[in-house]
């Protein structure tokens, strides 16, 4: 069944009401254009929440009770980039999943922390496809994108379609999409990439791209890019016309001749065999 797709490019700013009416301005028009699904950026709440908040999760249960009352207002489904969440004693990236009755059904956490992210947050363990309607959806928060092993184990556990909410800076955008498509051609599976705004350090540049067989089973990215400034980019998507390319690549792979690939982790850091 095709999914309408709204990547929200929401305009950030360093006050979380700033933010928020970015938000409902985006999200007032989306139940008009039969939007199945929407997507938020990683850490659109605040502009530098890290540096100008004691408490960069405090505002984390308030922001998933407004998306869990908009997800059940539009039915619609929301999956609320990332957000700094607090368990126990240690906090979290993370994206909550709301379903259309405005219940969070699921959380992914970032994985893959950048730079000095990992002073202050603690990293997720797992990566699981998640059930959205009816399509089987993974979720990798920003820098995970650059590992392509946690998009192929997503893939191979049967996702569809991969989110990437996103907050890159404007110089990183170019390397960002590249990325993306690099992990679309190489899975056969659409990539969504959603970022915030701000001019001059935050520059939108949200991103669909599927990958299109030009002929000959040569695939090449077909990209459609946001509006850059606060703007949605709407896409509709049928996941199944990408099953058969999809199973072909995953049919060709040959794992056995990647059978070190957990074990040589430390060895590729420059540490030694266990």
């Amino acid at each position: 069944m095709p999914l309408t797709i709204a990547l929200c490019q929401i305009r950030v700013s360093d006050c979380v009401n700033e933010s928020l009416k970015s938000f409902y301005n985006i999200f007032s028009g989306l139940a008009r254009q039969g939007v199945d699904v929407a997507v938020l950026p990683e850490g659109w709440t605040t502009i530098d929440p890290l540096s100008q908040r004691s408490d960069p999760a405090g505002d984390a249960g308030l922001v998933v009770e407004r998306l869990s009352g908009l997800a059940e207002e539009l039915g619609l489904w929301i999956l609320g980039g990332a957000l700094y969440v607090r368990r126990g004693e240690d906090t979290f990236v993370s994206c909550p999943v709301i379903d259309d009755g405005g219940r969070v059904v699921a959380w992914q956490d970032k994985i893959h922390l950048y730079q000095s992210e990992s002073k202050i947050f603690k990293p997720g363990t797992r990566l699981e496809p998640i059930r959205v309607k009816d399509t089987m959806c993974g979720i990798l928060i920003c820098h995970d994108i650059a590992y392509p092993e946690a998009a192929r184990s997503l893939v191979l556990r049967g996702a569809e379609v991969i989110f990437n909410p996103s907050k890159i800076v404007a110089r990183g955008l170019e390397a960002w999409h590249l990325y993306i498509k690099v992990r679309s051609l190489e899975n056969r599976v659409p990539v969504y990439g959603v970022n915030v705004w701000c001019e001059p350090r935050f520059r939108g540049g949200s991103i669909a791209v599927k990958p299109v067989d030009w002929g000959e089973n040569i695939f090449m990215p077909q990209t459609t890019m946001a509006d850059p400034r606060e703007s949605v980019l709407i896409d509709v998507l049928d996941p199944s016309s990408f099953s058969g390319p999809r199973g072909e690549r995953l049919l060709k792979r040959m794992p056995e001749a990647y059978s070190g690939l957990l074990s040589s982790r430390n060895r590729s850091a420059g540490g030694g065999a266990a």
